[in-house]
């Protein structure tokens, strides 16, 4: 049996996206889902720096809003697609990802800003969360019992490129994938409409070292994993990094330029080159920076001191539109952004809903 012609394999996507039938789900930020989105065969790279809010960030995009808009369209019979998301969190435990989680579903549905060491108790018996708050966090059982059972695996703990990749493999093998020493073989076509992956890794500076690889081979090595599950599996995947170069370097200063560049990727291997979207998160009031793409910095920080400002800058976007930005509000207590009107649209009482992080 000869194979389609490649015009035809084109064809085909164009026909499925006249009648709908390609998998995309938005990300969550408004001005970014006008061009990104989550869909198959992508490796997304993710950088900034420490405090960024790069986890947050990625669980809001790429975990939290992918799963309430799948599950949306999937009661109202909207899709049908197989929803499957893979978490390998590095940094962070189980339990403080769901804790993160359950204080952002608590600001959804109710308008109320916690961090998880008032909801664990952390610090003076004034942090006590009281029976109205513990009672509509026990509303949020059956929402992320749901959420683990239809489509969330989450694995905690540092591992090697290897390790990250058998696993990868063996949760291909199980949904109809066969990998042989010498060649790949498919049960099934990667681009099969009726199924989904997202595959996150947090970040991938805490990879465990193997085979006497330095800094460099490993990452290497993780990337070219990466594009394997992209490209063999189907996957979209998406990896978290934080640049190892600074960016408060005196020629950065000299150039009057602190905003991300796809050269802050360089010391991270070959993932900028390997990747199809590179976003980066930056905090320009850690630099003491007044002014950014519009915004006024010093706008958005509230009596307490907190910084509500980020910005994400999208440097690559191989299949849209890249090189823009886009001013974000962070509230960093349960790791939500939302997209920031246009610099000329503020007026104050908006500026007192980012900065106290209050519901618009």
């Amino acid at each position: 049996m000869s194979e389609q012609k490649y015009w035809d394999l084109f064809k085909k996507q164009v026909d499925r996206g006249i009648r709908g039938d390609n998998i995309w789900i938005p990300v969550a930020l408004d001005k970014l889902k006008d061009h990104i989105g989550i869909t198959k065969r992508i490796y997304t790279l993710l950088g900034g720096d420490p405090g960024t809010g790069k986890s947050a960030f990625v669980h809001l995009n790429y975990i939290l809003h992918p799963y309430y808009w799948w599950k949306k369209a999937k009661d109202r019979g909207e899709t049908n697609v197989d929803l499957n998301i893979i978490l390998r969190s590095m940094e962070r435990s189980k339990h403080f990802t769901i804790g993160k989680w359950v204080c952002w579903m608590l600001w959804q549905k109710h308008g109320i800003l916690m961090d998880v060491p008032t909801m664990y108790g952390w610090g003076s018996a004034d942090n006590n969360i009281g029976e109205d708050v513990y009672g509509k966090i026990q509303q949020t059982k059956e929402w992320f019992y749901e959420m683990e059972e239809e489509c969330l695996t989450i694995i905690d703990g540092a591992d090697n490129p290897t390790g990250v990749y058998k696993h990868a493999r063996g949760v291909a093998e199980e949904h109809g994938n066969r990998y042989k020493a010498s060649q790949y073989e498919t049960k099934y076509d990667p681009d099969d409409e009726d199924t989904l992956f997202i595959f996150i890794l947090d970040h991938i500076g805490c990879l465990s070292s193997e085979r006497g690889f330095n800094e460099k081979q490993l990452l290497d090595k993780m990337s070219e994993y990466l594009q394997e599950m992209r490209d063999l599996y189907g996957w979209h995947v998406v990896a978290v990094n934080q640049f190892n170069r600074s960016l408060s370097d005196t020629t950065r200063r000299t150039r009057m330029t602190m905003a991300p560049e796809k050269q802050d990727f360089k010391g991270s291997g070959n993932m900028y080159e390997d990747c199809d979207i590179a976003q980066a998160l930056f905090n320009p009031y850690q630099y003491h920076i007044d002014e950014n793409i519009g915004y006024q910095v010093q706008d958005f920080v509230n009596a307490q001191g907190f910084n509500r400002y980020r910005s994400n800058y999208v440097l690559k976007n191989t299949y849209g539109i890249s090189d823009f930005s886009l001013g974000m509000n962070f509230l960093g207590e349960m790791g939500h952004f939302r997209t920031l009107v246009p610099p000329e649209q503020i007026n104050t009482t908006l500026l007192r809903k980012y900065r106290e992080g209050k519901r618009i």
